[in-house]
């Protein structure tokens, strides 16, 4: 098999989600695209502009649970097998945590959830052994640290900023594209 490696396995995975990526950035831009979104923001107001909400919803689910399958199939190719012992209920709190705190409008929101929820995770995880290290005594209460961490991080999140990240990082952009000079 191909594959044996782990770095061809990367590299397949790359490859697809640069095709997806790809893929769904370009959706938006076409006339499903926009029923898509026009049906998200309000749905009564889409159908009275002629678009078929019924058919739209169902191919956004289609599409949707094309890409799912895309990932499964790479799952199964990278553990072996599908089994339903790789799908715990933390496995999706913490997939859930990474869709609301990029911002679930956008799909960048959802890479930027998976990069702060995976950098917190693995800093918090690095910090830990690194006190543990020097402190054994206290090896037991810092194990469950990172995930009080990361809980915490959600919930102020979800308070504070309940669009996500990329909404903050789009109104950042938005006030340093007008800062000092708003008339430039």
């Amino acid at each position: 098999m191909v594959l044996l490696k782990q770095h061809h396995f990367y590299y397949l995975a790359l490859i697809v989600l640069l095709a997806t990526t790809y893929f769904v950035f370009n959706l938006g831009r076409t006339k499903v695209g926009r029923a898509f979104k026009a049906i998200r923001y309000q749905d009564s107001a889409a159908q009275s502009m002629g678009i078929d909400i019924g058919r739209y919803k169902l191919l956004s689910f289609t599409i949707g649970c094309f890409i799912a399958g895309i990932a499964g199939s790479l799952m199964v190719i990278l553990m072996g097998k599908a089994d339903i012992e790789y799908f715990t209920v933390k496995d999706s709190i913490w997939l859930l945590a990474m869709l609301l705190l990029g911002g679930s409008g956008s799909f960048v929101g959802a890479y930027f959830g998976v990069f702060f929820i995976l950098g917190i995770s693995e800093g918090s995880h690095r910090i830990v052994s690194l006190v543990a290290a020097n402190l054994p005594e206290y090896q037991v209460a810092l194990s469950s640290l990172p995930h009080f961490l990361m809980a915490l991080i959600i919930i102020v999140l979800v308070l504070y900023e309940p669009r996500g990240w990329y909404h903050r990082w789009l109104t950042f952009k938005a006030s340093y594209r007008v800062w000092p000079w708003a008339h430039w």
